[in-house]
């Protein structure tokens, strides 16, 4: 059950975007049952409101309710109780691909991954088609467990490459309609060849090298700099690169916001 204190209630015509910033203005104000009401409202109603908040949902809006929870105890026990919920939705199969992604970007924001890639062997060995389809919001969890066997099961390279392409499109569009500082370019860069590196070095690791020496070609496609080549070479010795950003720096970051 909800925590909050029933201090808001949202308006007739709720506009998503504008609670999840009033969450942060009354956060900042240290006006936390406000702020914790308004994230769980932003958690289980901004979807019907709008699915197009989904990204948001999953990222930006779990980082600040984190932030919050390292603040006001209340907030952290209702995050725990929604990733408990979105974990036995995905045991019970209600939703199970919306609550498995629910369930392990929670985990990112709490620093326990771990919870993810014990659930996701549970799917593995109950439902394959589910494991297929979850597959890409475990891997991170994966890796951390350094469980490349499971990973080699389920990765579909060509679609992992064409991904991570997207994105170094994304970032180039975004690049030429805004002023970009250098320090984020280097953070977009180091995700790409963060995700290229982590493809290869399982290819690699799981024996794979054909597909390893195709995927590390395609990768400096994308991206063709002295630091994606020094990454690729590593990958393909099997070197499994770091999670980026790491936990330290998700939480450096979380800890920086007002």
């Amino acid at each position: 059950m909800p925590l909050a204190a029933p201090a808001w209630t949202p308006p007739a015509q709720p506009d998503p975007q504008a609670i999840l910033a009033e969450a942060r203005e009354d956060r900042i104000a240290k006006r936390f049952d406000d702020a914790l009401a308004k994230q769980l409202w932003f958690h289980n109603e901004a979807l019907q409101v709008d699915p197009a908040f989904g990204g948001v949902r999953l990222s930006f809006a779990l980082a600040q309710w984190a932030n919050l929870a390292s603040k006001y105890e209340p907030a952290m026990i209702a995050l725990q109780r929604a990733r408990d919920a979105a974990e036995a939705d995905v045991r019970e199969g209600r939703g199970a691909r919306q609550a498995f992604a629910t369930f392990a970007a929670i985990n990112r924001e709490l620093d326990e991954e771990q919870r993810t890639h014990e659930l996701f062997r549970w799917i593995d060995g109950n439902d394959a088609l589910l494991a297929r389809f979850t597959y890409p919001m475990a891997q991170s969890a994966l890796v951390e467990a350094k469980d490349y066997a499971l990973c080699g099961k389920y990765l579909e390279p060509a679609a992992e490459l064409a991904r991570l392409a997207e994105i170094a499109r994304s970032i180039d569009a975004t690049m030429k309609r805004r002023f970009v500082q250098m320090q984020e370019k280097e953070a977009f860069d180091r995700f790409v060849i963060n995700g290229a590196g982590t493809l290869v070095a399982i290819l690699a690791v799981n024996g794979r090298k054909r597909e390893a020496i195709e995927m590390a070609d395609g990768a400096k496609r994308i991206l063709d700099t002295p630091e994606m080549r020094t990454a690729l070479e590593q990958a393909l010795e099997g070197r499994v690169p770091p999670r980026f950003p790491s936990g330290a720096e998700a939480k450096a970051l979380r800890e920086s916001m007002p």
